[in-house]
Formats: C-alpha cells, sequence, structure tokens
C-alpha cells in the first residue's frame, strides 16, 4: 500500500505563526504549534531629528525600517522552529512575509517547500481553513 504524502501548512504573518496539518480521513485541519513574536520596541520609530528653526523633522533613517527588520527577525525564528515538518510543506502569508519566511527555513525544509500561497490566514480558525487550502 502506497502512503500518502503528509503535508504540513505553515501559516505566518509579521507576528504570529503556525503549524497546521490536515487529518486525511476526515479532512479538518489542526493545529500543531504556535509561535508568537516577542516584540522588543523594535516598531517604536526613533531617529528623528527637530530643527530648531521652524519645527521641521528629518528622519535619519526610513520610518520602515524598524519594522523591517522586525519582520525578518521573525521570520528567522519562524525557520529556527521549523523543526521536523512533513514530507512537503505548503507556505501560506502574506506576500511581503513569503521570501523572507522562505529564506529562513532551514535547507532540508525549505527543499520541502511545494507550495506557496499569498494569503493571510492567520486569524482563520482551524474548522475554516477547508475554505481556504485545497
Amino acid at each position: 500500500m502506497i502512503k500518502p504524502l503528509k503535508t504540513s501548512y505553515l501559516i505566518a504573518d509579521g507576528r504570529h505563526a503556525r503549524w497546521v496539518e490536515r487529518d486525511h480521513e476526515t479532512g479538518d485541519f489542526r493545529t500543531l504549534r504556535e509561535l508568537h513574536h516577542r516584540d522588543h520596541g523594535a516598531h517604536a520609530y526613533s531617529g528623528s531629528v527637530f530643527e530648531s528653526a521652524g519645527g521641521q523633522r528629518h528622519g535619519v533613517r526610513e520610518p520602515h525600517e524598524p519594522a523591517r527588520r522586525a519582520a525578518e527577525a521573525f521570520a528567522a525564528e519562524i525557520g529556527a522552529a521549523a523543526g521536523d515538518l512533513a514530507d512537503r510543506v505548503v507556505l501560506v502569508a502574506p506576500a511581503r512575509m513569503l521570501n523572507e519566511i522562505e529564506d529562513a527555513l532551514p535547507p532540508a525544509i525549505r527543499a520541502r517547500v511545494a507550495e506557496t500561497i499569498a494569503k493571510d490566514l492567520t486569524k482563520v480558525a482551524d474548522h475554516d481553513l477547508r475554505r481556504w487550502l485545497s
């Protein structure tokens, strides 16, 4: 008898990730593990300079730089926590995070990525995932 390939779904955004698998008999999804990003103040905008005449502000660096670094750090956390996933992996994340997460995965797991889906499904309950993931 041929054993079907086991597929893990890695559903993530910039702050939350969860590993989900589908039961082959019932077709229901269940969350195996979750990861929440620990914010260390990376989103706080710092680096503004005030001009003494006129009250104008000038940013020392891009205002989105801290958010981008926080997203990269969380993608690295996801990669480190990926562990031993199934035979195939489907990445589900907003388009802005897909590449960062895939690049942060260990090479052994990156090789098992069968599909990427550009959607934010982190807040979708397990019982509603059937509508989104075929």
